[in-house]
Parts: C-alpha cells; structure tokens; sequence
C-alpha cells in the first residue's frame, strides 16, 4: 500500500472514531451540531496544522512531510543517528 493510501485510510478510520467518540460522550449536545459535523471541523482542524507543520519545516528547510511521517511512523529523526 502507497504511502498516501496509508494516509488517506488512517484519517478515514480516526474521523469514524471520532464521531463515535463525539456521540458517546455526548458532546454535540452542548452546540447543537450533529457529530459528523464536529468531527469534520476537528478533522479540517488537524489538517491545517499538518499544513503549518509542513510550511515551517520547508521554511527552516529541514524536513517537509514531516507530519505525515510521523502519522505513517516512518519518520527517522535525524539527530538520532
């Protein structure tokens, strides 16, 4: 499986948890707004913070993608060698 397959799969499988979470707990009652919409703005939440990760690291030219390692832990810190 592609490294963006793994990807994609993973975020599927966490946002379905998510809602689950979400409605278990009860939390969309204090909004009013159903689950998958909250699960979705969190999601939406997660990925914009990938984005800055991602703009930082290109920024002090160190690794980009860096997130995304870290999600498909393949990611090898380079001072640990």
């Amino acid at each position: 499986m592609r490294k963006s397959e793994i990807i994609k799969k993973k975020k599927v499988d966490f946002k379905k948890e998510l809602e689950s979470l979400i409605n278990r707990h009860s939390m969309e009652n204090f909004s009013n707004t159903p689950d998958f919409i909250l699960s979705e703005y969190l999601m939406n939440c997660l990925n914009a913070v990938e984005k800055i990760i991602d703009a930082r690291e290109k920024w002090y030219c160190r690794n980009p993608g860096l997130a995304v390692e870290k999600i498909v832990g393949k990611y090898v810190d380079p001072s640990s060698k």
